[in-house]
C-alpha cells in the first residue's frame, strides 16, 4: 500500500499532465518534437492520434499507481517526472519558449516530493521498491 501523501501526489499530476498536455498541443509541440512524426510515420496514423493516445496511456498508468501500485510502476512514474526536464533544457536550449514549458517548470517540484515520499516509503519497507 502506497501513503496518503503519496497517492494525494499522484492526484494532484493527473490535472497537471492534463494541462500539461493542452500546453503542448496548443503551442505547437507536434511542430517541434520530431518523436510524433516518427512515431506517425512507422504507424500510419496522424501525428496528433500518436499524441493523443500517449496522454491516454500516461493518464492511465497515473490512475494504475495510485489504485493498483507496484515497485517498478511507482518507480516508472518517478522517471517520468525527471523527463519532463526535457522541456527545460530545450528552452535553454533555444533560449526562449519551447512548448510545454511553463506548466513542465511544475514537475520537478513535484518530482522532488514524490520521490522523497517513494524513497521514504522504501526506507521504512512500508512498501518494497
Amino acid at each position: 500500500m502506497i501513503s496518503s501523501r503519496l497517492k494525494n501526489i499522484l492526484l494532484l499530476s493527473i490535472p497537471l499532465y492534463i494541462i500539461h498536455a493542452v500546453e503542448e498541443y496548443s503551442t505547437g509541440l507536434l511542430r517541434e518534437d520530431h518523436f510524433f512524426q516518427w512515431a506517425s510515420n512507422i504507424t500510419k496514423v496522424s501525428a496528433n492520434t500518436v499524441y493523443v493516445v500517449e496522454q491516454i496511456l500516461l493518464l492511465v498508468v497515473l490512475v494504475w499507481a495510485i489504485y493498483k501500485p507496484k515497485p517498478w510502476l511507482l518507480v516508472g512514474v518517478g522517471l517520468l517526472y525527471i523527463y519532463e526536464l526535457v522541456h527545460i533544457t530545450r528552452a535553454i536550449s533555444v533560449m526562449g519558449y519551447y512548448p510545454g514549458l511553463i506548466t513542465a517548470l511544475f514537475f520537478p517540484v513535484i518530482g522532488y516530493f514524490y520521490w522523497a515520499e517513494l524513497l521514504k516509503i522504501r526506507k521504512n519497507k512500508s512498501f518494497s521498491v
